[in-house]
């Protein structure tokens, strides 16, 4: 059997279990509802039920923690949002009276750093009307839209970054002129080094593939500064990406080399990305801004045909299966 066949079949069992992995991640969404109270655990009550019904509403399943008339501190936010695998977490706070209002604010908070993303503020005159308070808080902080008549800087977000390490394989086609080769595959592995945002990130890898078992040598190595923009925030979402790096490839089937800069293309979907260990399928595509030149002394003697100074544009489509941490 071919090292392609081989390579073949590992693939479709890496796709079978992704698949897999999906339907599980695209489950409800779960998020944490914190309460803090200053009021009455009547008044409180009406708008803790209200809200997480309006959170339920939305498609999100709700985890309700107990009551607490003190603020809790980021780092427990965090510690309990990785233990319900939460992929939000709001803090409902109801303030002190001051006359006939109090204040009431939904804010969302990081799950990864425990800091307030949208901080919302709104007075209200009555909790009576909870279910329509609830129902106007939990749309602004989904939306992220203040109301006009606000006059502190309600959409503060954080800049704190997360730092990820991760390993991926990687399996293609290398599209280049027939006289290289009719039948081409690739395949190899790449390092990753992230800084990781809220929706964005930041980093470079270092990768090395082989073409055709390594037949003769062939093979792509590179190093690339990479950036991605990430859709969606639940356990399953969708991110494009590009990157800019140096690379070199050696084909000595025809006793070519090519080197120098490169772009990336890239787009994929993340697995169970709220957690310590993540999984993520993505399609790559590496436009070298080289060529592969020939040494211009080779002779193809064994079919007889004169290979002089030829050179080719080779473009590297490929599926990548990686874990990070």
């Amino acid at each position: 059997m071919t090292s392609s066949r081989v390579f073949g079949k590992l693939w479709a069992a890496a796709l079978m279990v992704f698949f897999a992995l999906a339907q599980s991640a695209a489950a409800a969404e779960t998020v944490l509802l914190w309460t803090t109270s200053q009021q009455r655990a009547t008044v409180t009550s009406v708008l803790q039920s209200e809200t997480s019904e309006a959170l339920q509403e939305r498609g999100f399943s709700v985890i309700t923690l107990p009551t607490r008339t003190a603020e809790t501190s980021p780092e427990e936010l965090s510690a309990f949002a990785g233990q319900y695998r939460a992929s939000r977490v709001f803090v409902l706070r109801l303030a002190s009276s001051s006359g006939a209002t109090f204040s009431v604010s939904l804010r969302r908070h990081s799950v990864q750093t425990g800091l307030p993303l949208q901080p919302v503020l709104e007075p209200h005159s009555s909790p009576l009307d909870g279910q329509n308070v609830a129902s106007h808080l939990v749309s602004r902080a989904l939306d992220g839209r203040p109301s006009a008549g606000e006059a502190q800087a309600n959409t503060t977000h954080t800049n704190e970054f997360d730092f990820l390490m991760g390993v991926s394989l990687s399996g293609g086609v290398i599209i280049a002129p027939k006289y290289i080769d009719d039948d081409l595959d690739l395949y190899g592995a790449a390092l990753h080094f992230l800084f990781e945002a809220e929706d964005h990130a930041l980093g470079f890898s270092l990768d090395c593939a082989l073409v055709n078992g390594g037949r003769r040598d062939n093979g792509q190595c590179g190093v690339s500064v990479r950036g991605y923009y990430r859709f969606g925030e639940s356990d399953l979402g969708g991110f494009l990406g590009g990157a800019l790096g140096l690379s070199v490839f050696v084909f000595q089937t025809i006793d070519a080399v090519g080197w120098g800069g490169h772009a990336i293309l890239s787009g994929g979907v993340e697995f169970f990305r709220r957690n310590p260990v993540r999984l993520r399928m993505s399609v790559d595509v590496l436009l070298p801004f080289y060529i592969l030149e020939q040494d211009p002394h080779e002779v193809d003697v064994v079919a007889g045909r004169n290979l002089l100074q030829k050179t080719a544009y080779v473009v590297t489509p490929t599926l990548n299966l990686g874990v990070f941490f």
